[in-house]
């Protein structure tokens, strides 16, 4: 039986909703620390704001015993860091409105909170190293754990690239919010989309004799996923060109080896259940341990457009 599905584009037309993607700022914060992550972050809006007008708001975030350690020159420290991460950004793109601010607390809980509101978090990542930095280590992963609008995760030495955009899906609800993100993803910026979606069976089949019956079966599966998948972005998306794939492995790893040559890797989560905890703990753990584009980690999100 076959470990890989694969299906091939249909065709496209011209997007004629490209313009309605520059009537409305998009609201965005960063969380800022003025390190390389940081910047990359504001590289990766910078382009942003090439596909769409964005209002982004600037934070970075003080603990409280910092001050016991460092004194009160780290105040001043922080105005001028974010003094300086607002010019370069105002420099990269001049149309952006930038706003930024200094928050007292728990990095965490200060930047959910500073995100309740939003359209989208950006945070940069220095996991591409193995020495953290101070938005590095598991900070990325513990904010994707704490908020509820869409996350981007930009690895701090991210570079613009002409690549696709892949989304990973899992054939259930969490992949509604995550389609209709990467959509609107590919219709901003005229990029194709491709659908991943891993398969694999327990360990305990893979050892048993009723293996053949069971791949059989988890092969099946994987097409109706394929073909729903496919036929929901025709019918809400049909100005999106779109490819799909299914294979057999580790999610992370299948969604890492697709994702290759990707400007945007696009994942849906279940939301705050225990399944959501184990997903978010395994694959996009996985997936942001080193990082090697922008990754974007999209959680349900109530909506009054038509269910997917």
């Amino acid at each position: 039986m076959p470990s890989s599905i694969a299906t091939s584009p249909r065709p496209v037309s011209q997007p004629a909703t490209l313009e309605l993607h520059s009537a409305v700022r998009e609201s965005v914060v960063v969380a800022i620390d003025g390190g390389p992550a940081g910047m990359a972050a504001l590289r990766w809006l910078a382009q942003r704001s090439v596909e769409k007008l964005l209002r982004v708001e600037l934070i970075t975030v003080i603990e409280r015993h910092w001050i016991e350690m460092y004194g009160d020159g780290l105040l001043h420290s922080a105005d001028e860091t974010l003094e300086d991460c607002a010019s370069y950004l105002a420099d990269l793109a001049p149309n952006i409105d930038i706003s930024s601010r200094i928050s007292w607390g728990v990095a965490r809980e200060e930047i959910a909170l500073a995100a309740v509101a939003a359209d989208l978090l950006v945070v940069g990542t220095n996991r591409t190293h193995a020495l953290p930095r101070a938005l590095g280590g598991s900070l990325p992963m513990r904010v994707v754990e704490s908020v509820h609008c869409p996350v981007v995760i930009v690895p701090e030495d991210w570079t613009p690239i002409p690549g696709d955009i892949v989304i990973g899906v899992q054939g259930d609800e969490s992949d509604e919010e995550a389609l209709r993100f990467a959509a609107d993803a590919c219709l901003a910026s005229s990029r194709p989309l491709r659908i991943v979606h891993a398969w694999d069976l327990p360990l305990w089949l893979d050892r048993g004799t009723t293996v053949a019956r069971d791949v059989s079966t988890a092969v099946a599966h994987a097409q109706r996923v394929l073909r729903t998948t496919e036929a929901t972005m025709l019918a809400l998306f049909p100005e999106v060109e779109v490819t799909s794939r299914a294979d057999r492995g580790d999610a992370a790893e299948v969604l890492e080896r697709h994702a290759v040559g990707a400007a945007l890797l696009v994942v849906g989560t279940h939301g705050s259940t225990v399944l959501d905890r184990f997903f978010v703990g395994s694959v996009s753990r996985a997936l942001l341990t080193r990082p090697t584009r922008p990754i974007a980690i999209i959680r349900p999100r109530v909506h009054t457009g038509p269910s997917l």
